[in-house]
């Protein structure tokens, strides 16, 4: 709409409450009104259809347990003129009320429809401004007051201070809420812009957020608002929603002029024929349309007022965008390390391809030309520096504060003692990783390596003790990176130690050992894959941003066939919520890796050998490069939930994404049935 696009204030708008209150005055409109009021709104040629419409979701809403609606559709009629009964019949049917009102005296009648308005919004909407006065003759009002809860709640111990952008280079500050779940999402090449559906309670209703891809995007989006409001082609996906709280009462200006654009013109005029709705065959017309709208975005759930449609929200536009695209990223590094590193390993593997992005990325962050282009490429960083950037800022702290879930994240560059360290890499490495560069005299092997194992040991609680040998480091060693995750958290539904039992884990199709395993019946996040040939299996931690989800193989030597398939196994699973009995090992374990080779192997070179550049982390040019990537994590699983430990010097977790346990692979070592 005109009004919309060149308005640089924020705008909601209730599209089904216009309707509704058009379509009812097209019924008492005649000939070329009525198609004038028709033809704009596209409404169906029998009123019939579209009333059938509007009662049925009229009435589904105002009935419905998990949320109050309220709607206050009026029409006032200048007191000199008479209501048709007829038309007096048909409000009924639409639950909207008409009624006469004496224009003439202005004050009272502004204060009767404030009153009105109030009342019927519970003290929602106190005031609505009008024009009215002795000359109006049909004036139109609408509010709806709609409270609903989360049907993932938001919780407030995550609400954080975030730049919220309202231009491409203005800020301002404002209280963010955060949760990470399973949301309906879709990117939209067509819109350049991210989708994502946030159900209310009950899943009648829901809020629909549309963020363009850029800062600048919006008037693009605007341009294409008839595509924008098409039903968006969702998938189910894990989605790291940010969405700032806000309040703010809104009066939807310039309606008159907008319908007028959009072709609706007679009703406005004294061509009007409004001979259904009024008695007497006298000249009246629309004088006005109000609407008001009060709108409140909390952490706990939603109360606005005023509508059924909102317009697009501007969210914090480079984290939400950045956030979305180191998901995708991670998704298929997460492939790419995996079949690497299994197809080298025949025993159990346990790797943190999230924090091995993280400790490069700080890397990258240090290094010039082709160096940093390997680094990102590979690895699918983004090529935006200060994209990237606020990504890792607003990852890192949120994840280590949490309620109910206790997480040490630690990253720290090591790097030769006569490399004297940019004090520009420094300040970027704490107040965007909250990580260390440190000079170390590599020379002396033992120092060097008690010097890094102190630290992870301190960082992860006692957990990772040998981070690294000391035959690791030497004269020839520029640089380590080294990175220590502590992670530990109970499960939201907790296995009984009193029903662990020893059952068979199969490590082949006949061989198979006596392992204590928990065991549990519930309802749980599952679904089957045909194409896959495996059953998946989601675990909630009580930390619900945590989960654990397992991939198992519908036959004890299907495990191959699923790492062949990796980038398959690694989608977000159509998950339905079903009565589940599952049965786990219970283990503990340590592992270790060099990833070095691996890495070289998905492409980053340079970065190992002496033709890399990382001038950016020491004035001192040439002679800095990357010695190796350890990685150590320690894991332990019981009933009471998990406790993991990872270390990466290049360092790293289990298998996780924001954090989640992602996968584990038993080759018919738990069963689901």
């Amino acid at each position: 709409m005109e009004n919309v696009q060149n308005s640089k204030e924020n705008f909601i708008a209730a599209p089904f409450a216009l309707e509704s209150l058009l379509t009812l005055a097209r019924c008492g409109a005649k000939n070329e009104t009525a198609y004038d009021i028709k033809s704009p709104l596209n409404l169906p040629d029998n009123p019939k259809e579209i009333e059938s419409i509007i009662t049925s979701m009229v009435s589904t809403l105002k009935k419905n347990k998990h949320f109050r609606f309220l709607q206050a559709n009026r029409i006032y009629l200048n007191q000199v003129y008479s209501i048709k009964s007829d038309f007096k019949k048909i409000t009924s049917q639409y639950h909207i009320d008409i009624q006469n009102m004496d224009f003439s005296n202005t004050s009272q009648t502004k204060d009767n429809i404030n009153k009105w308005v109030n009342s019927q919004t519970e003290g929602k909407i106190e005031e609505i401004d009008s024009n009215v006065d002795e000359a109006s003759k049909i004036v139109l009002v609408s509010a709806v007051y709609f409270k609903g809860h989360w049907l993932k709640m938001f919780q407030r111990d995550s609400i954080s201070k975030r730049n919220f952008y309202t231009t491409k280079t203005k800020s301002v500050q404002a209280e963010m809420m955060e949760k990470t779940g399973m949301y309906k999402y879709c990117e939209s090449a067509e819109l350049e812009a991210k989708i994502v559906e946030v159900p209310f309670e009950g899943k009648e209703v829901s809020m629909v957020i549309v963020l363009p891809n850029s800062t600048d995007g919006f008037p693009f989006l605007e341009e294409r608002i008839d595509r924008v409001f098409l039903p968006p082609k969702f998938v189910e996906e894990r989605v790291n929603v940010f969405i700032p709280k806000f309040k703010f009462v809104t009066q939807v200006s310039n309606l008159k002029r907008t319908l007028q654009h959009m072709g609706m013109k007679k009703a406005f005029t004294n061509e009007a024929d409004f001979n259904g709705l009024v008695a007497e065959k006298n000249v009246v017309y629309i004088s006005d349309i109000l609407q008001k709208i009060h709108i409140d975005i909390c952490e706990e759930d939603n109360e606005q007022s005023s509508t059924i449609s909102k317009r697009i929200f501007i969210l914090d536009f480079v984290f939400t965008l950045a956030l979305n695209s180191f998901t995708q990223s991670n998704y298929v590094v997460t492939g790419s390390l995996y079949k690497n590193l299994a197809s080298d390993n025949n025993d159990n593997l346990l790797v943190s391809p999230l924090s091995v992005q993280i400790i490069l990325g700080l890397a990258q962050h240090g290094a010039n030309a082709d160096t940093a282009e390997e680094i990102r490429n590979s690895l699918r960083l983004s090529s935006n520096i200060r994209e990237y950037e606020n990504v890792i800022r607003m990852l890192v702290p949120p994840v280590k504060n949490k309620k109910n879930l206790h997480l040490r994240m630690a990253n720290k560059i090591y790097v030769q003692q006569n490399f004297s360290i940019n004090k520009d890499f420094q300040k970027l490495a704490k107040n965007v990783y909250q990580a260390v560069a440190e000079n170390v005299n590599f020379a002396d092997q033992n120092k060097a390596a008690d010097s890094i194992n102190k630290w992870a040991k301190n960082e992860t609680d006692n957990k990772i003790q040998h981070l690294i040998e000391a035959e690791r480091v030497g004269t020839d060693t520029t640089m380590v990176l080294a990175s220590a995750l502590l992670f530990r958290s109970k499960w939201l539904k907790p296995f009984q130690r009193a029903i662990t039992s020893k059952e068979n884990f199969y490590k082949d199709e006949e061989s198979a050992e006596k392992v204590d395993t928990m065991q549990k019946v519930d309802f749980f996040n599952y679904f089957e894959s045909k194409d896959l040939k495996a059953k998946f299996l989601e675990l909630c931690f009580e930390s619900d941003e945590i989960s654990m989800i397992i991939a198992l193989p519908d036959e004890k030597t299907g495990l191959t066939s699923l790492e062949n398939q990796i980038a398959q196994v690694f989608s977000p699973p159509e998950f339905t919520n079903e009565r589940v009995k599952v049965a786990i090992p219970k283990f503990q374990f340590e592992y270790k890796i060099y990833l070095k080779e691996c890495l070289q192997k998905v492409g980053i070179k340079k970065a190992f050998t002496q033709e890399a550049d990382f001038s950016k982390i020491s004035d001192k040019k040439g002679g800095i490069f990357i010695g190796e990537v350890v990685q150590k994590t320690y894991i332990d699983l019981s009933e009471e939930g998990v406790e993991a430990a990872a270390t990466t010097e290049n360092g790293e977790t289990p298998f996780m994404r924001f954090f989640k346990f992602q996968f584990f692979l038993f080759s018919g070592s738990c069963y689901i049935e």
